[in-house]
């Protein structure tokens, strides 16, 4: 038995192509008949058009994060209004230093001219950095390591200078709020422990030596 696939084509294109099976066996007959078996569709040039299309559309290298840009904006959290963002500025600048440390400056500095360098410094560096970090913080909303990697990878360093300033500004600051809040509730007693001295300190020579010699 001979097979051969003929195509019945016309000349306005392929949608009536079709596929013949012609049967030649001369064991059969003499009589050929054409038994028709489908469609004919060239699958090569349908795969290379929609090989050509998906490859413009989707790029064969690898993706990269940094090149997606995100359509959807989050939603970022606002001040209920200004009183609250004064108040927090006055919490992030002001501190336990303003209140305890600053006046000790500035007695042990020459008092009232120790604030003119004050005043100067807190206008040419205080302010500007503290508006740099305020709008760096707002813009990106990162923490100061992350930021400062982002904006300059030189500068990565004051990111964790910051940190480590303050977990030790922190570890101080936690014995001074203590000192603070036990002598709080001491003062509530009857009698207070500061009016007299203790034994220990009444014979040790140290405290008398040192109270002398501040007064020089």
């Amino acid at each position: 038995m001979r097979k051969n696939y003929d195509n019945n084509r016309t000349l306005t294109g392929h949608e009536n192509d079709a596929l013949y099976f012609r049967d030649d066996s001369s064991s059969v007959g003499s009589s050929r008949e054409n038994i028709r078996l489908g469609p004919y569709i060239d699958y090569g040039n349908e795969l290379d058009k929609e090989f050509s299309r998906v490859n413009s559309q989707v790029p064969l290298s690898p993706p990269d994060d940094r090149s997606y840009q995100y359509s959807e904006e989050v939603e970022r959290g606002t001040w209920t209004g200004k009183f609250d963002f004064l108040l927090s500025l006055l919490g992030y600048s002001v501190g336990l230093g303003n209140v305890w440390r600053f006046p000790y400056l500035c007695y042990s500095n020459g008092g009232g001219a120790f604030l003119i360098p004050f005043v100067c410094m807190m206008l040419l560096a205080g302010l500007p950095l503290m508006f740099m970090e305020l709008s760096f913080g707002q813009y990106a909303s990162l923490g100061p390591i992350a930021i400062f990697d982002r904006f300059c990878p030189l500068f990565t360093g004051l990111g964790y200078g910051m940190v480590i300033v303050s977990g030790t500004v922190m570890l101080y600051y936690n014995m001074i709020i203590a000192w603070t809040i036990f002598y709080m509730f001491v003062s509530w007693s009857s009698q207070l422990p500061w009016e007299h001295c203790a034994p220990e300190w009444s014979t040790s020579g140290r405290l008398f030596f040192k109270l002398k010699y501040k007064r020089k």
